[in-house]
């Protein structure tokens, strides 16, 4: 059985342990998506949590936080980073997180809970109502319930797996995420490119013109070769699109190409299109873009075919 799976199983055992937290706006208040609020009772000792009713009223809910935006998942399979199933890195302890749905107008109660997967004896309550709010304060892995409740009284839950480092937040409140590199490979090696202009989650960086090609380290390919490309974190990337240019001692026309994600489960996706199509130099332009709404980023590199 791998890592994930027994998280997975974890996380469904601690579904028997997770308490239902019900919030209740006080009078003339509003609730988190903006729309009317209804007095909604809280569940009592003696009460049987609220059954959620997965058929009947389920609203598409996101998590937003270091990692991007991601869609929740039910408690007992909760949702992970795509393509490989990891749990989302929170960057540092008491993360800023938020949460936001389709449908918030229905929306009249929300409870969030963080449950530490190594200990079903302490959870941490980070929102009782309030789409905003600070991700868990202890390091390691954790799974995050979120409670929402309609208008009528039904329950929906979502979950999401947390991997919080041992990290105090940066001081200031400036979050200076690396964004990951991006690599292309050939049948005889691979190259992290130049970093360009682009956006990575909560900064955008403008590199003015790009140095002159001449200076880019070299990465051989063959000629009418595939080349390759994917994230330095195995993260996935959504759509590309890329220019190949003849450089000194290469004869062609300019090239132009674009894709979408890779194939379900694979982080590597093939350039097809900008294959180089003769001897010489040549300059690789790729621009892509991340999944998760985490940003955008714009590569180069210098190709040589013999």
């Amino acid at each position: 059985m791998n890592a994930l799976s027994r998280d997975r199983l974890v996380a469904a055992a601690l579904l028997l342990a997770l308490v239902v937290w019900s919030w209740a706006p006080a009078a003339g208040g509003r609730a988190p998506g903006g729309g009317a609020a209804s007095p909604a009772p809280t569940a009592g000792v003696d009460e049987p949590p609220s059954t959620p009713l997965l058929g009947e009223w389920q609203a598409q809910v996101w998590l937003r936080g270091p990692f991007g935006r991601v869609p929740g998942g039910p408690v007992d399979d909760p949702a992970t980073a795509a393509p490989l199933g990891r749990p989302l890195d929170t960057f540092v302890r008491r993360a800023p997180l938020s949460m936001d749905w389709e449908i918030d107008g229905l929306v009249v109660g929300l409870a969030v809970v963080a449950q530490p997967l190594l200990d079903a004896s302490s959870q941490q309550m980070l929102s009782a109502g309030t789409p905003t709010f600070e991700g868990p304060d202890t390091a390691g892995r954790h799974l995050l319930t979120a409670s929402l409740t309609s208008a009528t009284g039904e329950t929906s839950r979502y979950a999401w797996l947390l991997e919080v480092p041992d990290r105090e937040p940066p001081a200031g409140g400036l979050y200076d995420i690396r964004a990951p590199d991006v690599i292309v490979e050939s049948g005889s090696g691979s190259m992290v490119g130049l970093a360009g202009d682009g956006c990575y989650l909560y900064l955008c960086v403008d590199v003015g013109r790009m140095p002159p090609p001449r200076t880019l380290r070299t990465l051989a390919v063959d000629v009418g070769e595939v080349l390759t490309m994917r994230l330095g974190d195995e993260s996935a990337i959504t759509a590309w699109e890329g220019s190949l240019t003849a450089l000194r001692g290469a004869d062609g026309k300019a090239r132009t190409a674009s894709g979408g994600p890779p194939a379900a489960g694979t982080a590597a996706l093939g350039l097809t299109g900008l294959e180089v199509p003769a001897t010489g130099e040549w300059l690789l332009d790729l621009e892509i873009e991340l999944d998760r709404e985490r940003g955008w980023l714009r590569t180069a590199y210098r190709l040589v075919a013999d």
